[in-house]
């Protein structure tokens, strides 16, 4: 018995649909000269003309060892999208599909045939234009890596198969175009838009979320998201996939093809035209669709209403009818069938009232959750005071493991009890959003799992939950690590002492600083200032100050060619003096004796002072006071702080605005100092 494919030349029919389909690859061409040759050409001219020739060779680096490439695999992604569409659109065709299973040619030869001459197509571009590319480098950067050049070649080609293989295999579960476009779309962005989605609502109803595992992997479920978040950044700009990346997008390249073979051995001819070739596959699709878009459409109106449980009710059930009508016109193409699916619609609007439940009641008590002791390896505390001045985070984040280890689980045992104790109260709306602060806690278990919470609270909370870790010594240690460093005068260019409150016609502003190099330096010396720091910042136990910082040291770091710049700018500090920093006060006083520096006791000039002023409340903005005795005036002055210092341990129920004459446009807020008359609420 002769086969099928007797009559049937793999190789022949393969050229005439290379010829035939010539325009594809010249299309294909002119989108990877621009992603390739000429924007490599441009870029690097672009470093040429405008850095210096010892800055270019860096430059060059970083973009031939990563960026340039980005785009490149983006039109690959894009290029394997449109192939699969093109190479797989007579299926869709009933009258095509009839004649070629009409011919003595078995169905996988079609797909193979179609999927090789595209590969071809694409391989053949690839190879031209990523050699372009590595002469036109060359030509400016004679350095540059061919095996690195290589490597980012094989992984475009990889993307585009990647891009091709999944939008082939829903290619084969859908009977026509619209359906096989959003099929794709579902298959590329379907995970990625539920991560989001869950995520939108998270934030809104959990509060302490800031990410989970799961969601931030779900996220990552696609080609685009991959390409421009997941790939592996490391020295130099280097931009590579990670092993087990390459890995999955095999696995996924390998089976998008087997499965979209099998599926297209088995598909029903007669559905050709119709949405769905399988009907089954419509109830996933739809209830995904529905329970994702009525989520969105409640977020809509739940937001718009303040968080009004019955109006996202209504987002709910108006986002779901509209829904329905649209997925009902796209699958059956017929008006009269609007009233089929209704009752899955519900349920789809019902499942998506339970996740709100759900989250708004925390019913799984993710607020609420720690992980045990005995599973955590690491404890990093981030972001505790945001950059205000008055707390004790100069890099506003610390690392505790090993033997700090019990100091971190306390901290974060003790930022959640704040939150709990403070939650009601901040969810009441009772305390003023100015007055509330908060950590960021990140648990690294042993199981290579990572918990993340944050936890807002008022100032008195957190400075209860920081003040029994900050007295302990090792934990300050930790948290001052860079400036305890003994390379700390290695990593900074200068350091510069000033006061903070020097006034000029009533106007708060820095009228002198002392800038010095980091050893050097007269009449004091960087290296003294240094060791001044270190023994004041030792000797420091308040977490949270409740009195404006004195003066202000301030590092520059020292930034090199070719360096990691956020390394070097984690230098770029400034550091608060209070009166209690013995060693940063002798130093203050003595540039003041030996005239470097102008003294605070120009606050209390008669000269600068306005004639007049009035206290309102820096909440709303109240007249409580008028102030007319100098004497008086001279007192509240040295107590003001301009609005850039206002810090944590400011509670603004009892905070006052100061107008006056040289006042404008500048904001005081009083601390620690209650005027005569103010308790009393005279005018």
């Amino acid at each position: 018995m002769t086969p099928k494919s007797s009559h049937f030349s793999f190789s022949r029919s393969l050229g005439l649909y290379l010829k035939a389909y010539w325009w594809l690859g010249l299309l294909s061409g002119l989108f990877m000269l621009l992603a390739g040759p000429v924007l490599a050409y441009f870029s690097l001219y672009s470093i040429r003309s405008t850095l210096q020739l010892a800055d270019r060779a860096g430059a060059y680096r970083q973009l031939t060892e990563g960026g340039l490439y980005l785009p490149g695999m983006l039109v690959a992604v894009m290029l394997g999208l449109a192939f699969a569409f093109i190479f797989s659109a007579y299926q869709h065709d009933r009258v095509q599909v009839d004649y070629r299973h009409a011919l003595p040619v078995k169905r996988t030869s079609w797909m193979v045939l179609y999927s090789t001459a595209g590969l071809l197509i694409f391989a053949g571009v690839l190879l031209v234009m990523g050699a372009a590319s590595y002469i036109i480098c060359r030509a400016f950067y004679p350095d540059i890596s061919l095996v690195l050049h290589l490597r980012f070649m094989l992984e475009t080609l990889v993307f585009y198969l990647a891009a091709y293989a999944v939008t082939l295999l829903a290619g084969q579960l859908t009977g026509n175009m619209v359906g096989h476009v959003g099929m794709a779309a579902i298959f590329h962005l379907g995970l990625p838009t539920v991560a989001l989605i869950l995520t939108l609502w998270m934030q809104m109803e959990l509060d302490t979320f800031v990410s989970v595992d799961w969601l931030d992997k779900l996220a990552m479920w696609s080609l685009p998201t991959l390409l421009l978040t997941g790939l592996d950044y490391g020295e130099g700009g280097i931009a590579l996939l990670p092993m087990g990346t390459r890995l999955w997008l095999l696995a996924v390249i390998i089976l998008g093809l087997v499965l979209s073979l099998a599926l297209y051995r088995r598909r029903p001819s007669e559905r050709s035209g119709y949405t769905f070739i399988y009907p089954v596959t419509e109830y996933p699709v739809k209830g995904l669709v529905v329970v994702a878009g009525t989520l969105l459409a409640g977020l809509a109106f739940y937001s718009m209403t303040d968080d009004a449980v019955p109006a996202f009710i209504v987002g709910l059930i108006i986002g779901g009818l509209i829904l329905h009508v649209i997925l009902s016109l796209l699958f059956h193409r017929n008006v009269h069938q609007l009233h089929r699916g209704l009752i899955a619609t519900g349920v789809c609007i019902l499942v998506s009232f339970g996740i709100f439940q759900i989250l708004h009641q925390d019913i799984f008590g993710f607020d609420d959750y720690l992980p045990d002791d005995e599973d955590v390896r690491q404890v990093t505390v981030t972001d505790a005071s945001g950059n205000r001045t008055f707390i004790e985070n100069p890099k506003q984040e610390v690392r505790l493991s090993g033997s700090l280890l019990p100091q971190g689980l306390t901290l974060a045992k003790n930022l959640q009890a704040g939150y709990a104790k403070d939650a009601d109260r901040i969810q009441a709306g009772r305390l003023a959003e100015e007055a509330l602060e908060g950590g960021q806690v990140t648990w690294k278990l042993d199981n290579g799992q990572t918990i993340v919470r944050r936890y807002t609270m008022d100032r008195p909370s957190l400075n209860e939950a920081y003040a029994p870790v900050y007295a302990n010594d090792a934990y300050r240690a930790r948290l001052y690590k860079d400036l305890f460093s003994e390379n700390l005068p290695q990593k900074l260019e200068s350091l510069s002492l000033q006061y903070k409150q020097v006034f000029d016609h009533g106007k708060a502003n820095v009228q002198d600083t002392y800038t010095t190099n980091p050893v050097g330096g007269q009449p004091v010396s960087g290296a003294e200032i240094i060791t001044a720091l270190k023994e004041d910042l030792a000797a420091r136990r308040q977490f949270i100050r409740q009195e404006p910082p004195v003066a202000e040291l301030i590092f520059a770091p020292r930034l090199e060619d070719g360096g990691n710049y956020e390394k070097q700018s984690a230098f770029n500090m400034e550091i608060p003096i209070y009166a209690d920093d013995q060693a940063l006060m002798a130093l203050l006083n003595r540039l003041t004796l030996t005239g470097h520096l102008d003294g605070p006791e120009d606050l209390a000039d008669p000269g600068l002072q306005p004639g007049s002023l009035t206290l309102r409340q820096a909440v709303d903005g109240e007249e409580v006071l008028q102030v007319t005795d100098p004497a008086a005036i001279r007192d509240l002055l040295p107590f003001t702080v301009p609005e850039y210092l206002i810090g944590p341990g400011l509670d603004y129920n009892k905070a006052y605005t100061l107008d006056g004459e040289g006042l404008i446009d500048t904001l005081y807020v009083l601390r620690g100092h209650e005027p005569r008359g103010l308790e009393k609420g005279q005018k």
